[in-house]
């Protein structure tokens, strides 16, 4: 029994602390190809959904992005990960690398960003929810686009790494 407890404790503990993509690591954030502060994916509950794209429902996090700006402290943007039927456990998802997309922002939930010269954006700033839809693979990265509807520029690249 004392064997089973050590071995059980030992995996555990190498589950959680392999590399993770959707997790409380934190990640550098670049957008468009220059650094924008760090990101913390911050897991919140099984539930949501997001309609005709995850039809099990989604995993729901909080992103607290802490721009390089020093004047501004974290911003909060609510973002969701499509579960799967390959992947249908949030546990699962927050303790593998996996193929799926996550999105926040117009139509999914608010979303409060950083821009490319890290100063905020969403509607705690009295702006327009900020759309972030990015792909998680299987290496830890995210990547996709990031929306900011009062940016003159708009559409970004945005990464975690």
């Amino acid at each position: 029994m004392k064997k089973l407890t050590i071995l059980t404790s030992l995996a555990l503990m190498s589950i959680s602390g392999s590399a993770m993509a959707v997790a409380p690591t934190p990640f550098d954030v670049l957008i468009d190809g220059f650094p924008a502060g760090a990101a913390q994916f911050v897991f919140v509950s099984a539930g949501g959904s997001i309609p005709l794209v995850a039809p099990s429902g989604t995993c729901d996090y909080q992103l607290l992005l802490t721009p390089t700006n020093p004047l501004i402290g974290p911003v909060v943007c609510e973002v969701l990960e499509a579960r799967t039927v390959a992947f249908p456990s949030c546990v699962s998802n927050r303790t593998q690398n996996i193929d799926s997309i996550v999105a926040g922002g117009d139509g999914f939930s608010d979303c409060n960003v950083v821009d490319q010269f890290g100063f905020p954006a969403g509607p705690d700033f009295g702006d327009a929810s900020a759309t972030l839809v990015v792909g998680e693979s299987a290496t830890g990265i995210l990547s996709g686009i990031l929306v900011i509807p009062t940016d003159p520029m708009n559409t970004h690249s945005i990464a975690f790494q």
